[in-house]
Order: structure tokens, then sequence, then C-alpha cells
């Protein structure tokens, strides 16, 4: 952190160190290798940001001291709006589930667990952790907001305010807690990513090594978004905004009969709904229209709770309301086919048609044919008939001839 404040070193350097030393493990180990560092990093987040938190809040006098009585006084006053605070920590919520939904880093925890046992039992210590881990940064960020609210220097980052007041030994763990707080993040979507596309590939044949040279190449506008220092905040919001239009045709789509085009049809109605949104904002407010809503710094409006609301609930009812449509479609068209099929058979049976003569391979009808065959068969009936009665008669030789003459004389 000190090396960065003063420029010992550029900051695309240390963007590009932080996005190749995760993809080089990850390349390696893979799935196994990203989950053991997720452990490693967790523990090691916790181990040092719990102690730095706890000086950030508590630690008073002295020259590194963060908070004083002075600027305690200094710092009562009046605060931000209850109703602000309301409005921001729903939209938070409202839009932190469809990300979580949508992560595939989360699911390839949940699929690599070695039974349902383990699975509930790291989704309960999961929520722990990140429970009392976003307790203590909200802690430390709303201390550091408030003292840089004194001193007028404007909301900066809670390390670079704290890499400014605290004591020189802090600074290595400053530095630590912020590479493990990026690293813990930047190998899960690696291998997630990865996963996702290797699959693909497999399914149409090709090799999975396409699927590690595309995450390599996927990195390139990672580190250029990082390194020009876009607010998080706007980058945050923006993909949540791309998860929220996802949630509801991908929890319907769960359903074992869900079409692919119901499930296009709820991203349509989840888009039109966020438009909807924006536009109504706008009006509101009497600006023109900008997609600068998809991408706010400031999350503590009405308009924004109502869009993270309208989206998954437009997004579900699009999906819903097209499989209906195609379910009754289908049904009618089913009664249709069974309908014509069952009068076709009615007026078969009751007026039947007789067949066409068709010409055999001899060039006759086939109503000619068959009475050729009778006359021939009756033709050679008789001739067989004449054989027999003819092969019947008795067999005379010329002497008995003779002597029947003979007789014929003597008498």
């Amino acid at each position: 952190m000190a090396a960065l404040s003063d420029q010992r070193f550029s900051l695309p350097v240390a963007v590009v160190f932080v996005a190749l030393v995760p993809l080089v493990y990850v390349g390696l180990g893979g799935v196994k290798c990203s989950i053991i560092s997720d452990v490693l990093q967790a523990l090691l987040i916790v181990a040092l940001f719990i102690p730095l938190t706890v000086y950030l809040l508590c630690f008073a006098g002295g020259d590194g001291a963060v908070s004083s009585e002075e600027t305690a006084e200094e710092t009562a006053g009046p605060g931000v709006s209850s109703a602000a605070s309301l409005i921001a920590g729903a939209v938070l919520v409202l839009s932190i589930w469809p990300a979580f939904l949508c992560d595939q880093g989360i699911w390839q925890r949940l699929l690599a667990s070695r039974s349902k046992k383990d699975m509930q039992l790291g989704l309960l210590l999961a929520a722990g952790l990140a429970g009392a881990s976003v307790l203590l940064f909200g802690a430390a960020g709303n201390a550091c907001l408030s003292l840089q609210d004194v001193q007028q220097q404007g909301g900066g980052s809670l390390f670079a305010f704290a890499a400014e007041h605290v004591p020189q030994g802090w600074t290595a763990v400053l530095c630590l807690l912020a590479v493990a707080c990026v690293t813990s993040s930047v190998d899960t979507y690696q291998v997630a990513a990865v996963s996702v596309m290797g699959r693909e590939l497999e399914r149409r044949s090709c090799s999975f090594n396409w699927a590690r040279l595309a995450m390599l190449l996927l990195n390139i506008p990672a580190v250029a978004i990082a390194v020009c220092q876009i607010s998080l905040m706007t980058l945050f919001m923006a993909a949540n905004f791309c998860c929220a239009i996802l949630a509801g045709p991908f929890l319907l789509s769960i359903h074992p009969k869900a079409t692919r085009s119901s499930f296009l049809g709820g991203l349509l109605a989840a888009v039109g709904g966020l438009l909807l949104c924006a536009l109504a904002a706008a009006k509101t407010q009497g600006q023109p229209f900008s997609l600068a809503f998809f991408a706010p710094e400031d999350i503590s409006t009405l308009p924004y709770l109502i869009a993270f609301l309208v989206a998954p609930l437009a997004g579900a009812a699009g999906t819903a309301i097209i499989f209906l449509l195609q379910v009754q479609l289908s049904k009618r068209a089913a009664a249709a086919g069974s309908a014509a099929a069952a009068a076709a058979n009615k007026s078969s049976t009751e007026d039947p048609q007789p067949a066409p003569p068709r010409e055999s391979p001899t060039g006759l009808t086939t109503k000619e044919y068959p009475r050729l065959r009778e006359e021939s068969s009756s033709n050679s009936n008789s001739s067989n008939n004449g054989s027999n009665s003819s092969s019947c008669k008795p067999m005379h030789s010329p002497d008995m001839e003779m002597q029947a003459a003979g007789v014929a004389s003597m008498a």
C-alpha cells in the first residue's frame, strides 16, 4: 500500500501481478487449488482484519492515531439520513441475491462438496463468517468515512485512508489484507469461467485447453478496467443489474417443462421493466433518459429500490405467461388434431370409398389383374381335368384289339 501510494512502482504492474498470480496456480491446480486458497485467504482475512478494525475503532492518542477525542467530538452531529440508509441497505440486499444466484464460483463450491451434510455445514459457516466480516468492514468503513468528512478529504478507499493514518508497521498488514481480498475473488471467478467455457467446448468436441486460452484473454479487459480505476460501486451495480435481469427466468427455468422461448421472453420482460423504471426515474427528475442509471454511484434513492424489485418480478412473470401460453396452445393443437383424426375415422366408416385402380408391374390395372388370374386359373383347371379324364381311360395294346376282332368274326 505504501509502495503504491508513494509511486515506487506503477499501478499497472501491481494489477497485472494480482491477475497473473491466481491465474498461474488456478491453471496448475484447478478447482482443488482454488478451494484450498479460498480457505487460506479466508483465515488470513479474518486474522488480519479483526485487529485492524479494533485498532481503527478503539485506538486513541499517539502520532498514528486514527481517532481521538477531538475528532470524535467533531464527528458528533447530524449523520446520514435514516431513510436514505434504509433504502441503500434494501437496494444492496435486493441486488446481491441475484448476483449470488448467478455466481458460478458458489455453485462450484456446492457441487464440489462431498456430501449433503458437508454442504449444509459449509453454508452455515460461510453465513457466519460473511456476516461477521461485513459487520467489521462496515464499522471500519463508517469510522473512516466520518473521519474523512471531518478532515474534508472526500470519500476514498478504506485501505487508502488507513495507510495514511496507521503506524508504519500496519502497512504490511494492509498490503496482505488487500491482496488477499482481491485474489480470493479473482481465482474463484477464473476457475468458474474456465469450467463453464470448457464444458461447452467439450460438448462441441473441442479441446479443453481453448477454455484456458479464453480465460487468459479475458484477463486483458479485466486488467484494463482495474488500471482505469473505475468506481467499484459502478461496476458492482452494473453487474447486479445484469444478474437481476437473469434471476427471475433462471428460477422458473428449473421447471422440467420450461422452454427456451419462455426463458428468452422472460429476459425481454425483465429488460423492458428496467427500461421503464429508468424512464420513470428520468421523467420524475426532469432529466433526459441516460444509461448512467444502470451504473450508479449512489444507490440510496427510491428508483433503484423499485428497479431491483421490478426486474426479477417482471422476468418471472414474462417467463410464466409465455410458458402458460405455450401449454394452452399445445393443448389446443393436440385437441384439434385428435378431433380431425376422429372425424376422418368416422367419415371413412360411414362412407367407404373404393380404392382407385392401380397399375401392376405387368401393365394391367389392379381390377384386371385378379380377373385375368382367375381366368387363367380356370383354364388351367379345365385342362388339368381333361388330362386327368384322358389319363383315366384304360390303355389297349394291339394284341388285345386283334383278339377282339377275331372274336367278332367268329361270331
